[in-house]
């Protein structure tokens, strides 16, 4: 059964029994792109200490979400944190196209470490298609532990 945590008013996790976190983001306010970055930061720790796979899904849930400049240096911050060693495959769902262009162009700025592989989509079924055969292929995802609170 997944479990799920209410991070902030705007920002859950859930763990899935398929191994893959989500992610979903309703606001991208300071303090929600702070959770975010330290709930993703401690899983990317804590799966690269197991030197496993990390999936993750994440669910942009209002239209233009991706526009802020705190959440780029917040991104590029994480993206420099990530542990050489982690293998990531990371999905991100957008609903509108003007989002999907700034987030393709976004991730090319950002994202350096070759480890990491994100795709963005513009709908979710597609985006599980997607983990579950990087799963197939790289093998089982790390699974946060049930006492594991970010």
């Amino acid at each position: 059964m997944a479990r799920s945590q209410q991070i902030t008013a705007h920002f859950r996790l859930e763990h899935r029994d398929d191994g893959i976190l989500v992610y979903y983001i309703a606001d991208i306010s300071r303090y929600n792109v702070d959770a975010w970055f330290r709930v993703s930061t401690h899983h990317d720790q804590a799966a690269a200490a197991d030197n496993a796979h990390l999936c993750r899904l994440f669910l942009a849930t209002s239209p233009r979400m991706m526009s802020t400049p705190y959440l780029l240096s917040r991104l590029t911050e994480a993206d420099k944190l990530t542990p050489k060693n982690l293998k990531e495959s990371g999905a991100l769902v957008v609903t509108d196209s003007l989002t999907l262009r700034f987030a393709e162009m976004m991730l090319n700025r950002v994202l350096s470490a070759t480890q990491q592989n994100i795709r963005i989509f513009r709908q979710q079924d597609s985006a599980n298609k997607w983990l579950h055969e990087r799963i197939t292929t790289l093998g089982e995802p790390w699974r946060a532990p049930d006492e594991d609170n970010p």
